[in-house]
């Protein structure tokens, strides 16, 4: 039953705005290696459970204080920064990352690119949650890249399957659209206790 539940939530999904950047993994290259916090008790496990918590209770503070979410987000994002100068070097500070809107869920993602990916390309993706500014890595594979128009620019519809290994990037995932989703809901009785309405 807990498991059944467990994949039900998977599926679970949200259109949020996040930060991204993907890069395509070389056949001679292991793509496992980007799945942190599957090692209990290490330094990124510590630091993947510490995001957790972090930006469960951001999503919980956007509810109420939109601009103090956002504004504890980005120094969020800055300690992240510095601890990554410090532990990886100042190579990884300098990833830029493009704002884009995405569809996301516990088992995928699905986003705007201009540049079309054959379908089963590997990839390594990065994303950067709102409001907390917390980074989830996972790898996983395009199943689908559809053209959705030319003009004035190129433009594709990139669907991404997480890999099935990447455990703790999933279920990060889950929580935040979970999170995110009982916001948004809160938001919205918020406005309508304001003006009189009922929302359901």
């Amino acid at each position: 039953m807990i498991g059944r539940q467990k994949e039900r939530r998977s599926y679970f999904r949200i259109v949020d705005e996040v930060g991204l950047r993907y890069s395509i993994i070389g056949q001679d290259e292991d793509a496992a290696v980007e799945c942190a916090g599957e090692i209990e008790l290490s330094l990124p496990a510590l630091l993947a459970d510490l995001d957790q918590q972090f930006n469960r209770a951001a999503n919980a503070l956007w509810a109420e204080n939109t601009l103090a979410a956002q504004a504890i987000g980005i120094l969020n994002r800055k300690i992240s920064l510095l601890a990554g100068h410090f532990l990886q070097g100042v190579e990884e500070v300098q990833h830029q990352y493009a704002d884009v809107s995405a569809s996301i869920s516990g088992c995928g993602m699905a986003f705007h690119c201009q540049e079309p990916l054959a379908m089963e390309t590997r990839l390594r993706v990065w994303v950067v949650l709102q409001p907390s500014m917390v980074v989830v890595s996972f790898t996983a594979r395009v199943v689908a890249c559809e053209r959705v128009s030319e003009i004035p620019a190129p433009d594709y519809l990139l669907r991404l399957s997480i890999d099935e290994h990447c455990n703790a990037a999933r279920e990060q995932l889950v929580q935040h659209v979970v999170q995110r989703q009982s916001a948004l809901r809160g938001a919205e009785r918020a406005a309508a206790d304001g003006s009189g309405l009922v929302v359901d």
